[in-house]
Parts: structure tokens; C-alpha cells; sequence
């Protein structure tokens, strides 16, 4: 039998209901379907406030729908979030940045 002492089927769960919603969105959006991918960022920043999908996945629905300064500002509320809390690689925040200087170009 093995044993993973730090985690709780409590966190597995947890974990799994906000990747379900980010992914949800991704979709949402994809099939342009805009008010119920605003439903869900809502939600994701409501849920789960500590965590940087609700700020990505609002850049993601707001670059899509041509809003880019609000998904500018969006993006470096994920951005700042990634850089102050640990577990983030640095490829994902310069990814994110990149993303930031290209919707710049578009204002």
C-alpha cells in the first residue's frame, strides 16, 4: 500500500472542480459562447479567489472579444499572482507576458 501523507481526498476534489471550470470556459469561449464564459470567470474568482485561473481565463474571454486593455489587465493580475506565490515555472509567466506585449501592440 502506498501512502501520500500530504494529500486529502478533500484537495483532490477541490483541485479537480476548478481544473472542470477553467476547462469548461476554455470552451465556452471557444464556441464563442460569451455569457456563460463570463458565468464561469465570475465564478472561478468567487470559488476560488487564491488562485490565478479566474484572471487568466478573464484575459482569455476578453482578448477573444476584441477587449483587449481588460485583458491586458487581466493577464498581469495572473501574471502578479504567479510571481508571488510559489509552484509557477518561469516559462508560464514569460508566456503570459509575451501574451500581455502582443495584445499591447493591439491597442
Amino acid at each position: 500500500m502506498i501512502f501520500y501523507p500530504q494529500i486529502s481526498w478533500e484537495s483532490l476534489f477541490f483541485e479537480a472542480d476548478i481544473d472542470v471550470l477553467a476547462n469548461e470556459t476554455i470552451d465556452l469561449i471557444e464556441k464563442k459562447q460569451y455569457e456563460k464564459a463570463e458565468e464561469n470567470c465570475r465564478k472561478l474568482l468567487q470559488d476560488f479567489p487564491d488562485y490565478v485561473d479566474g484572471h487568466a481565463k478573464y484575459g482569455d474571454l476578453y482578448s477573444a472579444t476584441g477587449q483587449f486593455e481588460k485583458a491586458i489587465d487581466s493577464y498581469e493580475k495572473a501574471i502578479q499572482h504567479m510571481k508571488t506565490n510559489p509552484g509557477f515555472d518561469k516559462e508560464i509567466i514569460e508566456c503570459y507576458q509575451e501574451i500581455v506585449q502582443d495584445l499591447k501592440g493591439k491597442l
